[in-house]
This record gives structure tokens, C-alpha cells and sequence, in this order.
């Protein structure tokens, strides 16, 4: 296929309704999401009462806005979510959204959530395609269709998320159903499958299978004979998730996107599908079958997709496979090291217990100073520092920083961090004999996996 075919190919218009239920979805998803901050006091103990925040690596100008103004942000990612939602002012209200949201974001390192990561991703993609063409409050435009390439980019975006969690879950730990039998076995409360969760094999059977579902939704709901049985599972799959985990409005926004994945005129299918059986009912089984052809869709003539758009869509592209798959070349278990871990959609695959506390000596003075961490850090930020090499030496320069104020000319600081992974018995983290201000990379001072501490 050469470029002028694909540029063609890209710009074919499609029913753009599938798009509108993304939209309208993911909308009233960011609306909830930005009430549940608000009402629930996230916004203050999350933001506004540490004392110290974790920052993203080239982020560290980054500082929550005084007085009122989170709320206010959070404030205008409900209004954004609002118009989204409603299709008004729809791409400069995603645009809003993405900066945003990103801000609040990048606020807090121990913070990173998967469905926080995805909601960047949807704003940005729904911010350049023209996703608001049908089912818009007061916009009637005549065209009801979307080019090829707007879809498929909203469709490769869910899929990436579907496939790099499949991949994530390729480690022995998550074959073996750890940690899954750990949290399973606390919900044997739930409604009729409670009892089983406790059982040796609850924790492989589901790890299992949410590893095939992973791996297997997309080309499932693609192909028409596995489609309805697919979707069923996907919608058990995000139920049960909801149910066993504190994983706040993923389940809602992934199944709302995953629905892009069906033909992109299911909604209309669907009415009509609905529409028929009612009539069938109400007629006691007895209904005019005949059919006429379907109406044709107002929408634009193809019009072919510069070279240009399709670069920079190929470019996201690539970025978004990379970034996730980092973790196969990267040395250790991500799950241990946390190196590749974030932006690669490793969704509750461990579970980590850890404690930490710090050294800082004066070699000149023989001076120590035992920083009190709860003068830094709430016990949320504590555990996910103590956890990940890279946060505990950001923060260890923080306390270096913090020394040289104190009068410690020449700091240096060590780490004691001890974490038991997936129920393993606590083991360090990270190597007691190392400067922490003196190391280039944090994964230079990280301790070989547990199961190799152990087996010595």
C-alpha cells in the first residue's frame, strides 16, 4: 500500500457516533472524578497538606497554587469534562482539560495512577479529533461521520492500554496468582463468588484470566462471531475489578472506551435491535420483517490525510508501543526496581509493604542527623517512596538540600528502605552503604531481587 492510498484510506468517513458515546462518557467520567475530589478531601490531603511533594523527574518547578487555587483547577476539569460531554467548545475544552489535568498530575509522584495517565491520553486524542459531529448540545452541522483515522486512533489508544497490560502480566510472580491470591482472599465478603476467593487456586485462575482477556478482547470484539461474549466479559471484568479493588473510576472509563472498539455504528445497531424486539412484544411475536436499505449517513466526501497528520499519528504511535515495552530491556524485575513501571499500564500487578528511614552524616563533623519524616511526608508518601529506588533518591536529595540549610556543609546521605514484595519476607531495597547524593542513576544502589536476597 503506498502513501496516496493510505492518505486515502485514513480520510474515508465513518459513522461517527461510536465516537460521541466515547466522548459523552469520558465527559461525565472527568465531571465524577473531579466531584469525588472535591467532596471526599482529596484535593486538600493530597495537594495542600504535605509538606513536601514527590516530583516527576524535569518537573520539579511544579508547586501546588496557594490559597484556593487546586480548587479552582479542579474547578475547571469539571467544567471541561462538562463541555466535553455536552460537545461544546468541545477541542478547546480537551485542550483545558489535558493541561490541567496533566498539572495535577505531575503535582505528586506517588500519586501516578493508570486511569489518571489514560485520561491525559483520551483528552489530547479527543482534542484533535472532530469527535463532537453528532449528539452535541446546539450543533447541528449535517455531518454525521468521522475520517477513518480519528477512530482508529481512539481505537489503537484503548487497544495499547488492553495489550500493554496483557504483556506487564508476562512475569512469573503474576502467573503464579501473586499477589492476587493476597487481595482476593480479603474479599471473601463479596456476593456469590466471595466464598471461592479464599481457595489455593482463585489467585492463578484469575490471574490467569485476566491475562487472557487482556491479550484476547481486542481482536475479540473485532470479529463478529466472539463479539457479544467478549463484551459481556469485558463488562464482568470491570465489574469485578470495581468490586475486589479501590480503583476509583478506571472500571466506568475503561468500559465506556472499550465500546469503541465495536462497529462504529452500534449505537444506531443497537437502537434498532431494541426497537425491533419491543415492537415484537408488543405485537405478540408478529412483525413486519421487511426491511428496506439502511439510510445513508450525511458526511463529507473522502478527503485524503496529509502526509503530515499521518506522520505525527504514526509518531504518537510508536511512542505509545515503546514507552510500555521498556521494561523488557531495562535489567530487573520492574515489579522490584520499578524501572519501566509507570506509563506502560502495569495495573495492579504487586504489592509492596515498605518502610524507610534516612541517614545524613557530616564526614567533616562527624555529625548525624535522623531526619523525622513525618515532618515531610504523609504515611501514603512514605510507603510509595520507601517502595521505588527513584523516589527515595529524589527525596534523598531533598533531605541533602534541606542539610546544607542546617549547616552541613558537605551532606551525605544514606537510605534505609525494607520491602516485602508480594509476601515475601521484608528484604532492603536498597544498598545501606551508598551515598545517595553521589549516584547517577538510582538503580546503580538497588539490591538484587528477594528471591535471590532470601536464597542466600
Amino acid at each position: 500500500m503506498g502513501l496516496t492510498d493510505l492518505q486515502h484510506r485514513a480520510g474515508r468517513p465513518v459513522d461517527a457516533r461510536s465516537l460521541a458515546v466515547v466522548r459523552i462518557a469520558f465527559g461525565l467520567v472527568i465531571v465524577w472524578e473531579a466531584y469525588r475530589y472535591w467532596v471526599n478531601g482529596w484535593i486538600e490531603s493530597i495537594w495542600l497538606t504535605p509538606a513536601y511533594h514527590v516530583p516527576y523527574d524535569g518537573f520539579t518547578w511544579l508547586a501546588p497554587l496557594p490559597g484556593h487555587g487546586l480548587y479552582g483547577v479542579w474547578l475547571g476539569i469539571a467544567v471541561c469534562g462538562a463541555l466535553i460531554a455536552a460537545g461544546r467548545a468541545y477541542r478547546p475544552a480537551a485542550a483545558v482539560l489535558v493541561l490541567l489535568f496533566g498539572y495535577v498530575f505531575l503535582l505528586e509522584r506517588t500519586r501516578y495512577l493508570n486511569h489518571f495517565y489514560l485520561m491525559i491520553l483520551l483528552a489530547g486524542i479527543l482534542a484533535v479529533v472532530p469527535a463532537d459531529r453528532v449528539w452535541s448540545v446546539g450543533k447541528s452541522s449535517g455531518i454525521r461521520t468521522v475520517p477513518t483515522w480519528a477512530l482508529w486512533l481512539v481505537r489503537f489508544q484503548v487497544a495499547v492500554m488492553y495489550v500493554g497490560g496483557a504483556v506487564a502480566k508476562l512475569n512469573g510472580d503474576w502467573l503464579a496468582g501473586r499477589p492476587l491470591d493476597q487481595w482476593l482472599a480479603s474479599n471473601t465478603d463479596l456476593a456469590l463468588v466471595g466464598p471461592l476467593l479464599d481457595e489455593v487456586w482463585a489467585g492463578r485462575v484469575f490471574a490467569w484470566a485476566g491475562l487472557g482477556l487482556d491479550l484476547l478482547i481486542v481482536p475479540a470484539l473485532f470479529w463478529r462471531p466472539t463479539r457479544v461474549a467478549a463484551l459481556v466479559a469485558a463488562g464482568a471484568f470491570h465489574l469485578l475489578n470495581s468490586k475486589l479493588f479501590q480503583i476509583g473510576v478506571f472500571p466506568p472509563l475503561a468500559m465506556a472506551a472499550t465500546t469503541v472498539l465495536l462497529p462504529p455504528d452500534w449505537p444506531a445497531t443497537t437502537a434498532r435491535g431494541v426497537r425491533s424486539r419491543l415492537a415484537r412484544a408488543w405485537s405478540g411475536g408478529v412483525v413486519d420483517r421487511a426491511q428496506g436499505p439502511q439510510p445513508e449517513i450525511p458526511g463529507r466526501p473522502d478527503q485524503p490525510v496529509s502526509a503530515l497528520l499521518l506522520g505525527l499519528v504514526g509518531l504518537y504511535a510508536a511512542i505509545q508501543v515503546v514507552v510500555p515495552l521498556r521494561h523488557l530491556v531495562l535489567p530487573g524485575d520492574p515489579s522490584w526496581t520499578e524501572a519501566g513501571h509507570t506509563f506502560a499500564w502495569h495495573m495492579k500487578l504487586r504489592d509492596k509493604d515498605a518502610d524507610i528511614a534516612y541517614t545524613v552524616t557530616d564526614p567533616s563533623h562527624d555529625d548525624v542527623w535522623v531526619p523525622d519524616l513525618n515532618e515531610y511526608l504523609q504515611p501514603w508518601q512514605r510507603v510509595r517512596v520507601a517502595a521505588d529506588p527513584g523516589m527515595i533518591v529524589r527525596f534523598a536529595q531533598h533531605l541533602g538540600s534541606d542539610a546544607r540549610d542546617r549547616g552541613i556543609a558537605e551532606p551525605v546521605v544514606y537510605a534505609n528502605a525494607v520491602v516485602s514484595l508480594n509476601g515475601r519476607p521484608a528484604v532492603p531495597l536498597i544498598d545501606t552503604s551508598v551515598d545517595l547524593l553521589d549516584l547517577g542513576d538510582p538503580q546503580d544502589a538497588v539490591m538484587p531481587h528477594p528471591d535471590e536476597q532470601l536464597a542466600r
